[in-house]
């Protein structure tokens, strides 16, 4: 029996076909699976919001509101990172934050203090202490 040294084409084009199929079907759950946990992220940073929020009305009988991420820190006492998201701190109505993902804006996620709608929030139910999102809901 002879010994073969090589790879032929055909085994050649085989394993790159698998290896593309391979891919394409790991690539798209990775991208989802990225993103789910940056929506979490911002759901952790929105429920510490939540809560700093409530303190500050206790302190000061209002909420605190401002864009500004080192602001929101100093003031609400947290330790925010703007990597993935841009947060906010909202004493408009019934909404104590915000956050909105970077750079793209397709996903924003707000929190309020009462069961009532955030200004369009597509979620079926709107619980008070609970990120809402209103853009791109299908992460869920």
């Amino acid at each position: 029996m002879k010994k073969r040294k090589a790879v032929t084409l055909l085994e050649l084009v085989v394993t790159v076909v698998i290896l593309g199929i391979l891919v394409g079907i790991a690539v798209p759950v990775y991208t989802k699976a990225i993103t789910r946990a940056k929506v979490k992220e911002a759901e952790r940073g929105l429920i510490a919001i939540y809560a700093a929020q409530k303190n500050y009305k206790l302190k000061y009988g209002g909420y605190y509101g401002n864009l500004d991420v080192n602001l929101i820190n100093s003031n609400l006492h947290l330790d925010l990172e703007e990597t993935n998201w841009d947060y906010r701190a909202g004493n408009v109505g019934t909404l104590l934050g915000r956050a909105d993902l970077k750079p793209v804006n397709n996903i924003i996620l707000m929190i309020n203090d009462t069961g009532t709608s955030m200004g369009g929030c597509g979620c079926t139910t709107v619980t008070p202490g609970v990120p809402c999102c209103y853009q791109g809901c299908t992460l869920y």
